[in-house]
């Protein structure tokens, strides 16, 4: 018979033992499974996932960035445990006539500090609570060190004075892929912005400035993408005009305004300055 003794193959002292090459080849097979140590061998005509095309991934062909998709989308938010606000503040937050605020999956909390003032709810509504001081200051801690994370990232474009609109003037370069890009100073939507790429891309927008969402702007997301995966460093303030259709989680060192008809999927958090959705029906919805 057949046995294994460092690395080699060695036949027995009776190989009358085996007459037929059948059982040889079976005994070589378990050989060979003892070296692999706990490696399973298929057979690729039963097993589907060994089998290229079938649908199935195969793991030891795993793709470097399919890998690192995957751990993108098991990291931690960025924003820690601000991401379970909807609206965080420094100075306060407003609302008025039918402002609301949800959570797509799950409770969307307010908070601001350190003014603690929140106005307008009711008529306005929400679905979440306002936590305790202690949990809103250390949310606007978590905010604070995102937002310098955000503005500290490795640009990718440089795209001050261009409208996120009509980027680069074309009407054929309004979507942008995944990346970090950068103004200097203001940044301004008008028209439609397109983002498209899997659910694990993030994109990143560095503002020096300002940013003005204008009249019936609107964000789209597409193959995937996350409003969850968007972030807005705004250097100072950002309004939302009557009518904006935005997306992502703005990030503004100052104020965020809501206009009349607005609407943000994402969250509008504020580290100095108040929130303010006082000018009429407002909408924000947590991811």
């Amino acid at each position: 018979m057949f046995h294994y003794t460092n690395d080699r193959i060695h036949r027995a002292p009776n190989p009358a033992a085996f007459s037929g090459r059948v059982l040889v080849a079976a005994a070589i097979v378990g050989v060979i499974t003892l070296a692999c140590g706990s490696r399973e061998l298929h057979d690729p005509g039963t097993d589907a996932a060994a089998l290229p095309g079938s649908g199935e991934p195969i793991a030891a062909a795993t793709s470097t960035a399919a890998t690192t998709s995957a751990d993108a989308m098991r990291l931690p938010s960025p924003l820690r445990s601000a991401a379970a606000f909807g609206i965080l503040a420094g100075s306060g937050i407003s609302c008025a006539i039918s402002g609301t605020v949800i959570g797509a999956s799950g409770p969307s909390n307010i908070g601001s500090s350190p003014t603690s003032t929140v106005t307008g709810f009711a008529p306005c509504t929400f679905s979440g609570s306002i936590p305790l001081p202690a949990v809103v200051a250390r949310a606007k801690a978590d905010l604070s060190a995102a937002y310098l994370a955000a503005q500290g990232k490795e640009c990718n474009s440089g795209v001050t004075g261009f409208d996120l609109g009509y980027y680069d003037g074309s009407t054929f370069a309004k979507t942008l892929p995944p990346g970090t890009y950068c103004f200097a100073e203001s940044a301004s939507l008008t028209g439609t912005l397109r983002l498209t790429g899997p659910a694990s891309a993030r994109w990143t927008f560095q503002i020096g400035t300002t940013l003005d969402a204008d009249y019936g702007s609107n964000v789209i997301l597409g193959g995937g993408a996350s409003a969850d995966n968007v972030y807005w460093a705004v250097g100072s303030s950002a309004t939302l005009m009557t009518n904006a259709a935005f997306q992502g989680n703005i990030l503004a060192l100052g104020s965020i305004t809501m206009q009349n008809g607005a609407t943000l999927v994402g969250r509008a958090l504020a580290q100095t300055g108040a929130v303010d959705l006082t000018a009429g029906a407002a909408t924000i919805t947590k991811p």
